[in-house]
């Protein structure tokens, strides 16, 4: 009787690996992976605790150019003008008080009507005054204890006889607000000058003349027919 042979093994057991090699190679597969989740791991830290170096670099440039150059300064007097002392300037009076010229144009004989004193933009008083006629007109200013100035107009109509009241106020005026007129008889020097000068303003429009400090100007204004007498200190 022939020997017997031994069965053949099965196909599946022939395809697969040994026991030994399978094993070896799950392990090699598990550390790769433990590798692979250790670097996760490190990378999603390091982005928590660390900003990126780019974004220092442009903070640090940022903060360069704010203030590039240093601030400028200016000499004191190109500062702000708002604290400068205002400009004062002293004007001398012409040596006549408000209550001298206005006592005597408020009397009954002429009967001045004065408005109450206000100040101009200069910081001047003015005082106003009209006749009741209306055919004179005072402007008084300055300090009421020495004019700054003394102006009167008057109404000058081309008929000479209707001048006389208009003449009258003129040169009482004259007399008045210049006591500082040498002579013996300062009312008559001074009132001489208005009344020989007055045609000599009516053909040239102005004349004027200094006398101890004071200027006295005539102008005449055709088209108004109106003339005007000014007494103020001489520059």
């Amino acid at each position: 009787m022939d020997a017997q042979r031994p069965a053949p093994e099965p196909e599946s057991n022939r395809q697969k690996p040994p026991w030994h090699r399978r094993k070896g190679l799950l392990i090699w597969l598990s550390i790769i992976a433990v590798l692979v989740v250790i670097g996760v791991v490190n990378n999603l830290r390091g982005s928590d605790t660390e900003p990126p170096a780019p974004a220092r670099e442009r903070t640090t440039s940022r903060a360069a150019v704010a203030t590039p150059f240093p601030a400028r300064t200016y000499p004191p007097r190109y500062g702000p003008t708002a604290t400068r002392p205002p400009l004062i300037r002293e004007t001398r009076g012409i040596g006549v008080s408000r209550r001298a010229l206005q006592s005597v144009f408020e009397s009954p004989r002429w009967e001045f009507i004065f408005d109450p004193p206000d100040t101009l933009k200069n910081g001047r008083t003015r005082v106003l005054g009209q006749s009741a006629d209306g055919l004179g007109l005072i402007e008084l200013v300055g300090p009421a204890d020495n004019l700054q100035k003394a102006y009167m107009t008057v109404a000058w109509p081309d008929l000479p006889e209707e001048r006389i009241p208009s003449a009258a106020y003129l040169l009482t005026f004259g007399a008045l607000a210049a006591p500082t007129w040498d002579g013996i008889n300062l009312k008559t020097q001074r009132t001489s000058w208005v009344a020989d000068n007055i045609e000599n303003a009516m053909l040239l429009g102005e004349v004027s003349t200094t006398h101890q400090g004071l200027r006295f100007t005539l102008d005449f204004f055709a088209e108004l027919r109106l003339l005007s007498l000014l007494i103020e200190p001489a520059r």
